[in-house]
């Protein structure tokens, strides 16, 4: 007798669930949503200009400089953007002659408006920054470095940026 308890215990979690009762089931829902964002919008607005340079003697355009390239970035608030430059390696004449242009640590920057440059950074790498009220401004200077025996005349090369919401 001991056993009873036991044994109806086992018996009835051996009968079919159907036999005992079965609960009623219940479910919710949730939506998906999604917000997608207006396309980015980049402008050059100024050319890197390093107006004349003297053969043998380097020239430098700092970010904040007057001659520095500018560039206009419109979006959406104050979304993280990447900022991922191509730069050449120098200048040419469009005929045969090149001059090197060269661009270090702090050779570029951005700011929220067009005359603030609030921080440098190094155009060799991607680097991340905020719009702010869905607009940024990107500065490039560089470093031109004329030979001693530089054929004079007009030198030019293209400054690329291409800016990425970071999804951050």
């Amino acid at each position: 007798m001991r056993y009873l308890p036991w044994m109806i215990a086992i018996g009835l979690a051996a009968l079919p669930v159907s036999l005992l009762g079965q609960a009623t089931p219940v479910s919710a829902n949730v939506q998906a949503t999604a917000n997608v964002l207006g396309n980015l919008t980049v402008t050059g607005q100024q050319d890197l200009l390093f107006g004349d340079v003297f053969p043998g003697l380097a020239k430098t355009v700092a970010p904040a400089d007057g001659g520095a390239g500018r560039f206009q970035i419109g979006g959406t608030g104050t979304y993280e953007v990447s900022l991922d430059f191509t730069l050449p390696g120098t200048l040419s004449d469009g005929v045969v002659s090149t001059m090197p242009i060269s661009f270090g640590g702090n050779s570029a920057g951005y700011g929220p408006n067009i005359s603030t440059v609030s921080s440098t950074f190094d155009p060799s790498g991607v680097t991340n920054a905020n719009l702010v009220g869905g607009a940024l401004y990107v500065f490039i200077g560089g470093t031109v470095t004329p030979a001693a025996a530089q054929t004079p005349g007009g030198y030019s090369g293209t400054v690329t940026l291409t800016v990425a919401y970071t999804g951050s």
